[in-house]
């Protein structure tokens, strides 16, 4: 977890390119991705408090449920 030092009353879209300058972090499709603080979700405008932790949730790549039947018919458990 990468902990980050920002102006006060940054944004969430500073903070992600922050983090993108920081650590090189590929961050093509923000659009496509949601955003939360704390598990609520929230708009790349949406200004950022201290001790806030910024999550960034990501289009499922598969189906789980569907990763675990192939898993069950190849007899591989968890």
């Amino acid at each position: 977890m990468a902990c980050l030092s920002l102006n006060s009353g940054a944004k969430v879209y500073e903070a992600l390119e922050a983090v993108k300058n920081l650590y090189g972090f590929d961050l093509s499709g923000l659009d496509s991705n949601s955003y939360g603080i704390f598990g609520s979700e929230v708009t790349l405008e949406e200004v950022l408090r201290e001790g806030d932790r910024l999550e960034i949730y990501r289009p499922l790549q598969c189906d789980p449920k569907e990763l675990r039947r192939r898993r069950q018919k190849r007899g591989v458990s968890n």
